[in-house]
């Protein structure tokens, strides 16, 4: 009895067992029809096995383009997943660009907006001042008015005083003269 090996679809070794198909012929002569018939059996069934292992021999290299393929497939999967992880970084790269590229607008932005807040406390200061300003001189109009009115009224009872002082002078020079000659002039009265 011969072992022979073969692969089965799983790609183990498998043992096989094999009759010998050696005989001796010399040694024994056919006289049975059993003997003969049975001979052929074994040439049958060693190739039945034959064909089986040629179909396992099928099956496997069948199997074996399958894994080819599918390794292939892999392959190329593993690749566009290289290429794509590739995209992925320089698009985060890119990304990472605009990042710093806002933060630095974010904080010139913030800057010119500090900037902005301090003029417009400076504008409402000066607002402020201009205010206090426009009151008093709105309080020295009112006071010039008040002044010149103030004024105008000395002035008025200057001339007035002034009138009385020189009609005073007048009547003291008249009754100077009035004194050497009675009853020639009349003496005018104060009037207020």
């Amino acid at each position: 009895m011969e072992l022979l090996f073969g692969l089965s679809t799983a790609g183990t070794g498998q043992a096989i067992e094999c009759a010998s198909v050696t005989s001796d012929l010399s040694k024994e002569p056919v006289s049975n029809t059993s003997a003969v018939e049975q001979e052929p059996s074994v040439l049958t069934r060693f190739i039945d096995q034959g064909e089986e292992q040629e179909e396992q021999l099928d099956e496997v290299q069948s199997s074996l383009s399958s894994i080819v393929a599918m390794a292939q497939e892999l392959e190329q999967r593993h690749s566009l997943s290289t290429q794509k992880h590739r995209q992925l970084e320089e698009l985060q790269n890119h990304l990472l660009e605009k990042e710093r590229e806002l933060d630095g607008k974010a904080k010139e932005l913030a800057s010119r907006y500090a900037a902005v807040l301090d003029a417009e406390g400076r504008a409402t200061d000066l607002q402020e001042r201009l205010t206090l300003l426009d009151e008093r001189e709105s309080a020295l109009k009112m006071r010039t008015q008040e002044l010149t009115l103030a004024y105008q009224k000395l002035a008025a009872s200057r001339a007035r005083f002034s009138s009385l002082i020189r009609r005073f002078h007048l009547a003291v020079k008249l009754k100077g003269i009035g004194a050497a000659q009675p009853n020639e002039v009349a003496v005018p009265q104060l009037v207020g």
